[in-house]
């Protein structure tokens, strides 16, 4: 392994059943580089992500982030990286500052909430009640609570939508 921020060598997942939807994939990311995993459905990108986030542990292959197995280790890097979901799903009658504010609370180092709403450019929404918010608001407000922990690492799941 390398000094990149993510490592990926020969990593691979399989499913019961035999299902194998990770299958030797090799990538390495450097800090302050955006990479993207592109592909069909069903290609075996969320099970890769998933992997990387330490959600999972892989059935085959190593993988690091931060120099760390994200897996084994995850107590010691799930405060050092963000991650924005697909869809959020946070309670549509909490303004977007209570959101942040909420989501702050169980958030190592959590920046301050008019801080990172600024940083996303929600600082106008911030008494806007969440389902008032029009789908991009909503997917920036998903950025602003990955990005609260001031991540070192920034997973981002469908990030086109």
């Amino acid at each position: 392994m390398t000094d990149s921020v993510i490592e990926a060598r020969d990593l691979r997942r399989s499913y019961s059943g035999g299902f194998e939807a990770v299958r030797g994939v090799s990538f390495s990311v450097a800090r302050g580089e955006v990479f993207a995993l592109l592909g069909t459905n069903g290609a075996g990108k969320t099970s890769t992500v998933e992997l990387l986030e330490g959600l999972a542990a892989p059935s085959g292959g190593q993988v690091r982030v931060l120099g760390l197995d994200p897996y084994a280790r995850r107590t010691e890097v799930r405060p050092r990286t963000g991650v924005m979901l697909q869809e959020g799903g946070f309670p549509s009658d909490l303004s977007v500052t209570e959101t942040v504010r909420m989501w702050g609370g169980v958030t190592t180092g959590a920046r301050p909430a008019a801080e990172v709403l600024e940083l996303v450019g929600l600082a106008a929404w911030s008494s806007v009640r969440v389902k008032q918010l029009s789908g991009g608001e909503r997917r920036r407000l998903d950025l602003a609570l990955a990005l609260l922990g001031r991540p070192e690492v920034l997973f981002l799941d469908e990030p086109t939508t």
